[in-house]
C-alpha cells in the first residue's frame, strides 16, 4: 500500500508480523511435565523475540503521533494487533482493539476524506470483527463497547469500499449463540446441580461476572436468566434482520423455499448425504470469493430460528430437527468447503475465521455428523501438508480429538451445548496461541430425548500424532 511507503513506524510494524508469523512456522507441540497434563505450543524463540523488539520500535515511533499521519498510524496498530494473535495474550489483543477503537473514533471523519482511509478503515472493520471474537469474553459488552459497537455499524454504512460484513455479523451471532448456551447449562445447573458443571462455572467465573456484574460470588436466580435469555433474543433479532438484508454472494445457490414457513426435516441424515452425494463442489475465482460466501452461509445457519430452538428446547421433550433452511445453508457451506484450496487456508485464513472452525460450530448446532467427516477430511489434507494452524484458534492436530469426540457425541443424537478443555480458571493473560492443550474435555447438553448430559472424555482416546506448522 503506496501510504505505507517510506514509514519506520510500518516498516517495524511489518517486520514484527512477518517475525511473528515465523515464530510460529517454526513452532512445535511440546508435551508438559507431566505428561499427563497436556502439551504446548511453542513458537521459535529467535524469531519471537526479533518480532517483539521490532513491535516495541513500533510503539516507540507511534508515541509520537505529530509525525505520523493517521492513516499510516491506523494500518501500524491493525499489523500490530496481529502480533498480538499471534504471540500475544487475550487481554493485549483487548487492549489493543480498544486503542484502535479509540483513534477511529476521533479520526473517522478525516479518515473518510483521505485517499487510502476508506481502504484502511475496511481493513480494520474485517479484522475487527474476528478479533473481538477472539477476545471474549462471551458476555455482554459494557457500555462502551456497546456504544463503540454501535458507532462501527453507522460508520460501515458511510464507507466507500465495503467490508465483509458477513464475517463479522457471523462473528457476532456465534457469541451470542455461545453466550445462550451458557445460560441453558446455568439453568440445568439451577435446576439439578452436578459436579462436573460447577468445576465448569467456577472456571467462567470472570466471564459470568460480566453477565452479572453485580452478583459477584452469589448464585444466579432464575429471574435473572430469563432477564439474560431475552436480551440474547432481542440481540439475535437484530443481527438475524442484518443477515436477510445481505445480497447473496455470486455463485451462491439460494433455498427456494425461504419465504414460506418452515417444515421441519425429519431425517436430516438422508437429506444430507442425498445433497452432498448429487451436487458437485463449489469453486469460486479466488480463495476470498469463496471464503466471502462461506461468510454468508454461516451466517445464515446460525441465524436460523431451529437453531436456537435446539439450545434452548423450550418443551423440555425429545428435540426437534433442524429446518429445511438451515439444512440449505449447511449443505451449501459444505460444497464451499469441499471446494476449496486448502493450501491456501493455511497461509490466507490465520487471521480470519477459518472454513475448519465454521464446519464444527455449524455441525455442532445443526448435530450434522455428514459435516464432521468433511472436517476431518480437511484436516487430514492440512496435517499431510504440514500446517499446525489453520486460524489463529484452531490447531489442525490436537483438534482432530476433539472433532472425533464431539461426532461421537452427534451419532449419539445428543445436542452439545457446551465443549470445554478448562481445567483451570480463565487467564486473560494467557497468551493466544502458545496456550497449554489439556487433555481432557467436558461436554453439556441434551440427550436425543430432552435429558440433560454430562460427560468427560479423555482425549488420548481419539489422538493423532502430533504436527508441526509449515
Amino acid at each position: 500500500m503506496s501510504v505505507l511507503n517510506g514509514s519506520y513506524l510500518a516498516c517495524y510494524a511489518a517486520m514484527a508480523i512477518s517475525a511473528a508469523n515465523l515464530a510460529n512456522l517454526r513452532g512445535r507441540f511440546v508435551y508438559d511435565s507431566p505428561p499427563e497434563s497436556g502439551y504446548s505450543w511453542i513458537p521459535d524463540s529467535r524469531h519471537r523475540f526479533r518480532s517483539l523488539a521490532y513491535a516495541g520500535k513500533a510503539l516507540e515511533i507511534a508515541t509520537d503521533c505529530r509525525s505520523t499521519d493517521i492513516s499510516t498510524l491506523l494500518a501500524a496498530h491493525l499489523m500490530l494487533t496481529f502480533v498480538e494473535l499471534e504471540l500475544g495474550s487475550f487481554e493485549g489483543l483487548r487492549y489493543y482493539i480498544s486503542t484502535v477503537d479509540g483513534l477511529v473514533y476521533n479520526t473517522h471523519g478525516q479518515l473518510l476524506r483521505e485517499k487510502h482511509g476508506p481502504e484502511i478503515l475496511c481493513g480494520l472493520f474485517d479484522a475487527r470483527s474476528v478479533q473481538k471474537f477472539v477476545a471474549g469474553p462471551i458476555g455482554p459488552p459494557s457500555t462502551r463497547e456497546f456504544m463503540m459497537n454501535q458507532f462501527w455499524q453507522t460508520l460501515e454504512i458511510r464507507m466507500p469500499i465495503k467490508p465483509d460484513v458477513a464475517q463479522s455479523l457471523g462473528c457476532e451471532m456465534a457469541i451470542i449463540l455461545e453466550r445462550l448456551c451458557l445460560l441453558t447449562t446455568m439453568q440445568h445447573h439451577l435446576t439439578t446441580p452436578s459436579r462436573m458443571q460447577y468445576i465448569v462455572m467456577k472456571q467462567l467465573s470472570d466471564y459470568l461476572n460480566t453477565l452479572y456484574p453485580n452478583n459477584r460470588n452469589e448464585r444466579i436466580s432464575k429471574h435473572q436468566l430469563v432477564s439474560a435469555y431475552q436480551e440474547c433474543l432481542g440481540d439475535m433479532t437484530g443481527i438475524r434482520d442484518q443477515v436477510l438484508s445481505l445480497p447473496t454472494p455470486p455463485g451462491v445457490p439460494l433455498f427456494s423455499d425461504e419465504g414460506s414457513q418452515y417444515t421441519l426435516v425429519t431425517d436430516l441424515e438422508n437429506i444430507e448425504l442425498t445433497t452432498v452425494g448429487k451436487n458437485e463442489s463449489l469453486r469460486f475465482d479466488s480463495h476470498r470469493e469463496s471464503m466471502v460466501a462461506a461468510d454468508y452461509a454461516w451466517c445464515r445457519i446460525l441465524c436460523d430460528e431451529s437453531i436456537v430452538l435446539g439450545i434452548t428446547n423450550p418443551s423440555g421433550g425429545p428435540l426437534s430437527p433442524i429446518s429445511p433452511n438451515a439444512s440449505h445453508w449447511m449443505d451449501v457451506l459444505v460444497r464451499i468447503a469441499r471446494g476449496i484450496d486448502i493450501s491456501e487456508c493455511s497461509t490466507k485464513n490465520i487471521y480470519r475465521r477459518g472454513i475448519c472452525g465454521m464446519l464444527l460450530h455449524s455441525a455442532i448446532r445443526c448435530g450434522s455428523t455428514n459435516t464432521i467427516d468433511v472436517l476431518e477430511d480437511i484436516l487430514d489434507r492440512l496435517i499431510s501438508n504440514g500446517s499446525a494452524w489453520e486460524d489463529c484458534m484452531f490447531s489442525n492436530t490436537p483438534s482432530v480429538s476433539t472433532v472425533r469426540a464431539v461426532q461421537r457425541q452427534l451419532e449419539q443424537g445428543r445436542s452439545i451445548l457446551m465443549v470445554s478443555s478448562l481445567d483451570e480458571n480463565v487467564n486473560p493473560r494467557t497468551t493466544i496461541m502458545s496456550n497449554r492443550m489439556v487433555r481432557t474435555l467436558i461436554l453439556h447438553g441434551w440427550e436425543a430425548d430432552g435429558r440433560t448430559f454430562d460427560e468427560t472424555l479423555h482425549l488420548d482416546d481419539f489422538a493423532t500424532a502430533l504436527g508441526t506448522r509449515t
